[in-house]
């Protein structure tokens, strides 16, 4: 009577073995495995990137985020296109060119586009003078000057071709480009190889090792748009404007307190592959854990302080690029939905 007894409790305990391993077994075969396509090891996308992976995976239902390093904010989305990754880098300006078939995308446009979705941090950039000029006070008086917009290819470069070329002001054409390293530009600058530049602050709060030589080296001048620039200037598709940063980020006087920047923006954007509860569940987590994505890196202080309006401002940019509807309905919890928007569909 015994030996059945605990034969009959070692029968018991193995099914119930057996079924737990089940339950298990189906439970992470229930776990989405999605990778998210950002820039190289070391740079500030990567950074980022693995911050938002530990976020998402710690408070995401279902989703298990894998950070795969290499690609620039354009090639993303060739990547995505692809088939090869879930959640793609991008800049507001490669959204445009995707959507639009211009720039990297001319010949090719991808098949499978990302929408947007979680914008989560900005470059503002600026025109910007030696203190000691007195010819150049405007966007229009760079005409036939000697302009350095960064290096070509680099998103600064072409947020300027936007906002100068035309779509915007009009007078890219007539602004004599200069390229060179960037250990070259304070050299440039003080020897009067260029004659203006365009300046980026990241976040409005931070300037590169780049800008801070610069800034140390020389006496600098914000050049502020005209107000008949500005109005033109707000109204550029991809071009998100006004965006504020304090002079005081340059550790010399620039002739104003506060400058009127011209943003680009940078996401971590789905698409139509990607179901809308699972990127709802993963924006929400980002943007309730602020404070988590900021102690894993400073480059989350402007998110921590502006939240989801940075991904407003991106969509107010490029209306007409649809929202991911995850996004949409977490924007929409938030109260921060309008109805002027599209949201785009699902596969």
């Amino acid at each position: 009577m015994r030996r059945r007894v605990v034969r009959s409790l070692g029968v018991g305990i193995g099914v119930a073995v057996l079924f737990l391993s089940m339950s298990v077994g189906m439970a992470s075969a229930q776990v989405k495995q999605w990778t998210l396509a950002t820039s190289k090891e070391g740079t500030f996308g990567y950074a980022t990137a693995t911050g938002m992976a530990r976020v998402a995976d710690k408070y995401a239902k279902g989703v298990k985020l894998t950070v795969i390093p290499g690609y620039s904010s354009t090639s993303t989305n060739t990547v995505y296109d692809k088939a090869e990754c879930n959640i793609a880098y991008n800049s507001l300006l490669a959204v445009k060119d995707v959507w639009r078939g211009e720039g990297a995308f001319a010949k090719q446009p991808p098949k499978h586009k990302v929408y947007h979705s979680f914008y989560f941090f900005s470059s503002v950039h600026t025109a910007m003078t030696t203190a000691d000029r007195k010819d150049i006070n405007s966007l229009q008086d760079l005409v036939g000057k000697k302009f350095y917009p960064f290096y070509t290819g680099s998103g600064s470069q072409l947020l300027a071709k936007l906002v100068m070329g035309p779509e915007g002001l009009n007078i890219w054409d007539k602004i004599v480009e200069r390229q060179m390293g960037t250990k070259e530009i304070t050299d440039a600058v003080r020897n009067r190889v260029v004659d203006a530049l365009w300046v980026y602050i990241i976040g409005g709060t931070r300037l590169t090792s780049t800008w801070q030589d610069l800034a140390l080296r020389t006496d600098l001048r914000v050049v502020e748009p005209s107000a008949k620039e500005k109005q033109v200037i707000v109204k550029v598709p991809g071009v998100a404007a006004p965006f504020y940063a304090d002079a005081k980020v340059f550790p010399k006087p620039v002739g104003v307190d506060k400058i009127w920047g011209i943003a680009l923006l940078f996401a971590e954007n789905f698409g139509p592959r990607e179901d809308a509860e699972t990127v709802y569940q993963i924006i929400k987590a980002w943007d309730e854990h602020r404070d988590e994505l900021l102690a894993i890196h400073k480059g989350f202080d402007e998110f921590k302080e502006k939240g989801m309006k940075l991904t407003v401002a991106a969509i107010d940019a490029l209306p007409e690029v649809p929202v991911h509807p995850g996004a949409a309905k977490y924007l929409k919890e938030k109260g921060l939905w309008k109805d002027t928007w599209k949201v785009g569909k699902l596969y």
